[in-house]
């Protein structure tokens, strides 16, 4: 599991996704150079009331059944939580199986 760690970036594909809009880099480059005094005003006007969410590359077991992510959403200055995500494949289709909160405010 260690060799599929890095820091490169990982783009999610958003074509696999169903009523889901994944930011890229160049998008919140926008948002993080802009001067606006309130971020999150900012943000919601260009990309709705949802927040954003980061979610790491997934990690697999040796027989690709089980997988971890790590999941960071923020909502406004004061909403927020990291939590890792373990993941089972059951037939065919992904399941979550167990969360584990790392911090939340």
């Amino acid at each position: 599991m260690k060799k599929q760690l890095s820091n490169n970036i990982y783009l999610w594909d958003n074509k696999k996704f169903k009523n889901v809009w994944c930011l890229t880099p160049k998008n919140l480059y926008k948002m993080n150079s802009s001067d606006t005094v309130d971020y999150w005003k900012e943000f919601k006007s260009n990309f709705g009331p949802c927040g954003h969410h980061h979610y790491s590359k997934p990690v697999f077991n040796e027989t690709s059944n089980l997988c971890v992510i790590e999941h960071r959403g923020q909502n406004g200055r004061f909403a927020g939580l990291d939590e890792i995500l373990l993941y089972k494949k059951v037939n065919g289709k992904w399941i979550l199986i167990a969360e584990k909160n790392l911090w939340m405010i």
